[in-house]
C-alpha cells in the first residue's frame, strides 16, 4: 500500500516538473434519434389554417429537418422543431412525404401521408335577394358571386317560373318569364365534391296589366234598328280578365263582359257619346274611346185614304189621316200647296179646311 501511494505522488511531481498544473477536458456526447412519429392526421382544406402538428420523439431531439419531396404550396416544415403548420393554397392528392430529423449523433426518417382537398363554396350571393320579374320582359341576367372553394355545379329548387333557366355551370339565371308566378322562395346549391352552399331568393312574376286596347272602327254611326257589331282588334299585353264600358252603350247594344266584342241592334235614337271601354285585371287596365251615334230611321210608306182628292166649294173636307212607316216624323209639308181653304197640318200631316174656290187636278 505504501509503495502504490509513493508511485502515485511521484507520477504527479513528474507532471508537475513538465508543465506546471493540469486542466481536465471534458467532451459530451450527442445521442442520437432514435425515431420520429407524428400523430394522426386527416386532410388539409384549401385556405383553412393548420392547427401546427408537432412530431412525436423518441431518443435524442433533432436539430434539423428537412422535408422530401417540399410540402404542397403554403404547407410548411420548421426546419428546427420539426413542427407541421401553415395554410394550403393548392390541391394535393394523397402523396408520401419522408421528413429527415438528424442531430450531431444521428439522423432517422419518417414517412407521413399528406392530402389537400378543396374547400366547398361558401358565402353564396345574388345581386338581389328579391326580385319581381314582369311576364314577357327578358330579365337582366342573375349572376352570382361567392367564395372558398369552386363552384362545380349549380342546382335550384323549386323549378324556376316558366321561361326562366339557371345555367348548371356557372349558377347564372337568365330568361323571359312566361306566366304569372306568385312570391315564391327558390334554393340555390353551389357544389363540388367535397361540400355545398345554399342561398334563398324570393322571385315573383306579376301579371301585366291589359294595354294598347283597341277597337276598329273607333266610331260607329248606324240607323236605329241597324245592327251593329265590334270586337276588340288589339291587346298589346296583359291577359283581361273583364271589359266594361262607361256611360252603357245605347239600347239594344251591348258588351260582352268576357270577350269584350260589342253587339246588338239599336232600338233608339241616341246622340253621338263617347264610350269608354275598360279591359281589366288584377294588375290594372286599358281603356279605348269608342264614338257611337244612333240616328233614327227616314219616315217610309206614307198614305192617305185616297189618292185623288174630290171636294166641292165650300163644302167641309172630311179630314184625311195620313198613315206612315219606319222612322219618327218630325213633320209634314206639300207642294204644291193646296186649294184655297185647304190646310195640311204640318205635325199631324192632316189634311182638313174648306175649298174656297174650283182647282183643276194636280199632282
Amino acid at each position: 500500500m505504501r509503495r502504490i501511494v509513493l508511485l502515485a505522488l511521484l507520477a504527479l511531481a513528474f507532471l508537475a516538473g513538465c508543465g506546471g498544473a493540469v486542466s481536465p477536458t471534458i467532451n459530451v456526447e450527442s445521442f442520437p434519434p432514435v425515431s420520429i412519429s407524428y400523430p394522426a392526421f386527416g386532410p388539409f382544406m384549401i385556405g383553412f389554417p393548420i392547427n401546427p402538428i408537432a412530431p412525436i420523439i423518441e431518443g435524442g431531439s433533432p436539430n434539423h429537418w428537412l422535408a422530401s419531396p417540399e410540402f404542397p404550396q403554403g404547407v410548411l416544415l420548421d426546419a428546427v422543431t420539426g413542427v407541421i403548420y401553415g395554410t394550403p393554397l393548392e390541391m394535393q392528392t394523397p402523396t408520401p412525404y419522408t421528413i429527415f430529423a438528424e442531430n450531431a449523433g444521428g439522423q432517422v426518417t419518417v414517412v407521413i401521408l399528406i392530402y389537400v382537398l378543396p374547400t366547398p363554396p361558401c358565402s353564396v350571393q345574388y345581386p338581389v335577394d328579391s326580385a319581381q320579374l314582369p311576364q314577357g320582359v327578358p330579365i337582366d341576367p342573375l349572376i352570382p358571386v361567392h367564395g372558398c372553394g369552386a363552384a362545380e355545379l349549380w342546382s335550384i329548387s323549386p323549378d324556376l317560373p316558366a321561361g326562366l333557366s339557371l345555367n348548371s355551370a356557372t349558377g347564372t339565371i337568365s330568361g323571359t318569364p312566361q306566366e304569372v308566378t306568385p312570391v315564391s322562395q327558390y334554393l340555390v346549391t353551389a357544389a363540388n365534391n367535397v361540400g355545398s352552399d345554399t342561398v334563398s331568393l324570393t322571385l315573383e312574376v306579376p301579371g301585366t296589366a291589359p294595354c294598347d286596347l283597341l277597337y276598329s272602327p273607333s266610331q260607329f254611326s248606324i240607323l236605329v234598328g241597324e245592327e251593329i257589331e265590334a270586337a276588340v282588334t288589339q291587346l298589346g299585353c296583359g291577359t283581361v280578365e273583364s271589359f266594361s264600358v262607361s256611360p252603357d252603350l245605347p239600347a239594344g247594344v251591348n258588351l260582352d263582359p268576357i270577350s269584350g266584342a260589342i253587339s246588338g241592334i239599336a232600338v233608339e235614337v241616341s246622340t253621338e257619346t263617347v264610350h269608354e271601354v275598360v279591359a281589366s285585371n288584377a294588375y290594372g287596365s286599358s281603356s279605348f274611346a269608342l264614338l257611337v251615334r244612333v240616328d233614327p230611321l227616314a219616315p217610309c210608306g206614307l198614305a192617305y185614304p185616297t189618292m185623288t182628292l174630290i171636294t166641292e166649294v165650300d163644302v167641309p173636307l172630311e179630314p184625311l189621316e195620313p198613315t206612315v212607316g219606319c222612322g219618327p216624323i218630325d213633320s209634314f209639308s206639300i207642294e204644291p200647296e193646296l186649294p184655297a181653304g185647304l190646310f195640311l197640318d204640318p205635325v199631324s200631316g192632316e189634311i182638313s179646311g174648306t175649298a174656297l174656290e174650283n182647282a183643276a187636278p194636280e199632282i
